[in-house]
């Protein structure tokens, strides 16, 4: 592999963190999961005549979930402290090992003093030379909420006297230092925190749920004398645990993505520090990893190759050396949208969709009795015509006070469903379509071939979110045939294509057309909004049709409407055509701030008629064009500590 890195690369800090986006599918999929299986639990054995009450129910579970998450991620860094001894740095020590360690104290926080954003921070630095393997040279970045530490391993002193030959030491205090830059270490302490506290509580849920079934089963089978309850309560069985496990292992993906991504922004940013990757590969190719995972494979039959090899690339929780180079070598790569975060933003997508038909039907079922009895209390009260005509004024004004609350719920039940492909596939889509723009190489990420692979991978994730609900109470795809599921799976694809492309045409146009210093925060801020706001029509209407046509195909007598397809295909058509609308608007905003005008020099104010690049100046005064473009310059590292001589003769008494 040449290890010759992509000159002038565009910067990887134009568009936050994916870090960010993946910790929002992480806190969708828990979430969803969570609410489903304790609603499941609470609905079907302890509140089986209040539907309404088992959600609110499974709402405080999921509430107590996530607040013991958060106490145990603020408590992560007294623990870990405390159970594994590691000491303030620098630690007690005599003569030469002493003076060195107090001397890396010093340079690390003249190197601090360089680094504006870290020293912010206040981080506190630790001492670990009792855990395993704390002989090589690492760090950890850790802590939560105003808190911040850094660990420094005993390996890393090494690697600091021996700094005058080697990178290696500038190469790990800066990726370190640059988890703190990029403010992920909240969201990663927070990310394993909610492992922590989800999986027990999603197993025992489970596990409830097995005895609940399995009690049920044998109840009959004790009251009818056969096995036939065995026979029908085996597939409930295996529907049951198949997909919360599923469901379970997703989270634990999402989780391991936070983990891998956030390595790449900070080797990125130590990048961007020294200037230069080489210190990189000079690091990772002294580690032998590969030959250990090599030996590793031998010992495996093949089929188990295949499958943990699999299973191990979506949960490694660190990115391996191998794709740690590429990413440095490519900073274009950043921007690459991911099929596979496609296809999860789909699942939680279509999940999020089948729980909130399920609540609800719930709470209309649960409001409209509710409603007929007051109806028909307060009728009886009235005892003269105006007290009649108040009354009806008064239900008429709380009927619609209902239907405004439950519009509203049915909004916001909706935009939980497109969050999770706005936050990833829009934002990704994004920042692909600008690194088209700026890129040399005729490689592109957003052609229409590309786009509709993706939307393909959405729809195909919707349409597996759908078929994922655990428990048995919703009727989306039930009895949907093989063919029929590809059917649903173009429908989506359709409705996420149709938006992928007009997103991906203003991006390049904004983003492609900005001059100056100034990263275009709201340009992204406003075209992620719009996007946003353009997708919620066809993504409701789509929605609709979705379960128009799985309710007619599951019983077709449910819904006995002649031209029914006709009349769901002319509402996705209408969903499109607001879409549209919204996309145009948003055009008009965008003309009318001036995002879409010739660009000029910052400097003398010239049009500029060549293409926009990093590297790219006015032909008048010189100026760069888009300096915004480019990685900052590089820091200047502090000088090293002179070695300090060692006394040869005995000091006077």
């Amino acid at each position: 592999m040449s290890l010759k890195p992509v000159q002038n690369p565009i910067n990887p800090f134009v568009f936050p963190s994916e870090t960010n986006a993946r910790f929002l599918l992480l806190i969708v999929a828990i979430a969803g999961t969570l609410l489903i299986l304790a609603d499941g639990v609470i609905g079907s054995i302890l509140l089986t005549e209040g539907y309404l009450s088992a959600f609110v129910a499974a709402l405080v579970i999921t509430a107590i979930v996530f607040f013991q998450a958060q106490r145990l991620a603020r408590r992560d860094a007294h623990k870990r402290l405390k159970t594994l001894n590691w000491q303030t740095f620098p630690p007690p020590s005599q003569g030469e090992r002493g003076r060195s360690l107090h001397a890396m104290h010093d340079y690390i926080w003249a190197l601090l003093n360089r680094l504006p954003g870290v020293k912010a921070t206040q981080p506190q630095f630790v001492w670990d030379e009792v855990s395993e393997g704390c002989d090589r040279p690492t760090g950890i970045a850790f802590g939560y909420g105003s808190q911040k530490f850094i660990c420094f391993r005993k390996g890393l002193h090494d690697a600091f006297l021996k700094a005058r030959q080697s990178t290696q030491f500038h190469t790990v205090l800066l990726h370190e230092l640059g988890h703190l830059e990029n403010q992920d270490v909240n969201k990663t302490i927070l990310s394993l925190a909610l492992g922590k506290s989800f999986f027990p509580v999603a197993l025992v849920l489970l596990g409830i749920l097995n005895l609940y079934v399995i009690g049920a089963i044998l109840e009959k089978l004790a009251t009818q004398g056969s096995l036939q309850p065995v026979w029908d309560g085996l597939p409930t069985i295996f529907s049951i645990n198949f997909k919360t496990i599923v469901l379970i292992l997703l989270v634990d993906v999402i989780l391991s993505s936070i983990l891998r991504v956030r390595e790449f922004y900070a080797d990125a940013r130590a990048r961007e520090w020294l200037g230069q990757p080489q210190a990189f590969f000079t690091l990772f190719t002294s580690v032998s990893q590969h030959h250990q995972e090599t030996a590793q494979a031998k010992n495996r039959i093949p089929g188990q190759q295949w499958l943990t090899a699999w299973y191990r690339r979506l949960t490694l929780k660190h990115p391996t050396h191998k794709q740690r180079v590429n990413a440095l070598l490519d900073p274009h790569g950043l921007y690459r949208p991911s099929f596979e975060v496609a296809l999860i933003s789909g699942v939680l997508s279509g999940l999020v969709l089948n729980s909130s038909i399920h609540f609800l039907g719930v709470g209309l079922a649960e409001l409209t009795p509710f409603v007929s009895t007051v109806t028909q209390s307060v009728q009886g009260w009235a005892s003269s015509y105006v007290n009649l005509l108040l009354l009806q004024l008064a239900l008429f004004a709380m009927g619609l006070l209902i239907g405004i609350i439950f519009v509203a719920i049915v909004v916001i039940l909706f935009s939980l469903g497109v969050l999770p492909i706005i936050a990833t596939a829009g934002i990704q889509v994004q920042a692909a379509a600008f690194s088209d723009q700026v890129k040399a190489d005729s490689q592109k990420y957003t052609t229409r071939f590309r786009l509709a692979r993706l939307a393909i991978m959405i729809g195909v994730g919707f349409v597996i979110g759908c078929l994922l609900v655990p428990v048995p109470k919703t009727f989306s795809l039930v009895g949907v045939s093989p063919l029929g599921l590809v059917q649903y799976a173009l429908l989506w694809a359709i409705t996420f294509g149709v938006w992928l492309w007009p997103l991906s045409v203003m991006a390049k146009r904004i983003y492609g057309l900005h001059t100056g210093s100034q990263e275009p925060r709201r340009k992204r801020q406003f075209l992620t909004r719009l996007s946003a706001l353009a997708l919620l029509p066809s993504f409701l209407t789509s929605s609709i049709a979705h379960i128009g046509f799985s309710v007619s195909t599951f019983d077709p007598s449910t819904i006995p409407v002649n031209g029914l397809s006709l009349i769901l295909v002319s509402l996705m058509i209408l969903g499109f055509l607001l879409q549209a609308g919204v996309w145009l608007v948003g055009w008009m905003l965008m003309n009318g701030y001036g995002w879409f005008n010739q660009p000029r020099c910052p400097n003398c104010n010239a049009s500029v008629y060549e293409k926009l690049s990093p590297d790219a100046n006015c032909v008048i005064c010189g100026t760069s064009l888009s300096e915004w473009m480019r990685l900052p310059a590089p820091i200047t590292l502090p000088p090293l500590p002179q070695p300090e001589p060692i006394p040869t003769t005995a000091p006077p008494l």
